[in-house]
């Protein structure tokens, strides 16, 4: 048994056995913390037919996975042939089905054949509100809200461009002075689409004493909250399934009494 949520590094073992395991990692890389209902070692509250410990779906003993919704199943004027299922506007005003996630956005920087790669806040050639949020180091701020095609890191990878590219005045300063002008690429960490969020961490990491392959990792972390829209899909408890393909608003839908049918009555 794998009972999770107690202080870091403690641990209740029979002999040289274990009986449950800290800080469980679940499939998508997230901490599980579990809670015993029960005392352990106390046999007067340990009685046959009792719930030991929840599980990551269930409360008390019973399931709990996603919410609760009043059904029903009738036609509503083709828009819900085969799978697809009308919603009221108000599990999207309630935030019935709404949920909040949290998304690393990662870049790194090299060593090229024409100069190191290096983070900075001055981009040219881009517009200044897609740099608002960008520190003196040319990081996004933490705090800061991001839209799709905002600025998280700023990066200038260094290139050699031919001679027909180069500006008039980059021109004279080769023919004058000599000077060797060379170019830089925008190679900036953008926010993708559907990205919209708020900053809450970012992590610059530096190697010891440096590295020509990887010398620095930047990641950024975002939250967002996310609504429940037409495309996506809901399930039942019965393993019904569907797409939503539209959300109505509250007075074109029926007003039905708060009772529910069981299960052998649909």
């Amino acid at each position: 048994m794998d009972l999770v949520g107690f202080p870091r590094n403690s641990s209740i073992s029979s002999g040289s056995r274990c009986l449950f395991i800290c800080f469980s990692r679940s499939v998508n890389s997230r901490d599980i913390e579990e809670y015993p209902e029960r005392h352990l070692g106390n046999r007067s509250d340990s009685i046959s037919g009792q719930i030991l410990a929840d599980g990551a779906a269930t409360v008390g003993g019973e399931l709990a996975l996603g919410k609760n919704v009043l059904v029903a199943y009738m036609p509503w004027e083709g828009y819900n042939s085969e799978d697809a299922v009308l919603i009221s506007e108000r599990l999207v005003y309630g935030d019935i089905y709404t949920s909040f996630h949290i998304r690393k956005y990662e870049i790194q920087t090299h060593v090229t054949s024409n100069g190191p790669e290096r983070i900075t806040n001055e981009i040219p050639h881009l517009e200044a509100h897609l740099l608002r949020n960008l520190d003196k180091n040319g990081i996004v701020r933490l705090g800061s809200w991001v839209k799709t095609g905002d600025i998280l890191v700023g990066k200038l990878t260094p290139q050699m461009a031919k001679e027909s590219s180069y500006a008039p005045e980059d021109r004279l300063l080769r023919a004058i002075l000599g000077i060797q002008v060379s170019t830089s690429k925008e190679t900036c960490l953008k926010l993708p689409i559907g990205g919209r969020g708020r900053v809450i961490d970012v992590r610059w990491i530096q190697k010891k004493g440096g590295s020509s392959y990887n010398p620095e990792t930047i990641r950024v972390y975002i939250s967002q909250k996310r609504e429940i829209k037409v495309g996506d899909k809901v399930a039942g408890r019965h393993g019904n399934k569907g797409i939503v393909s539209k959300i109505l608003p509250r007075q074109e839908l029926y007003e039905a009494s708060k009772q529910t049918a069981n299960n052998p009555g649909i």
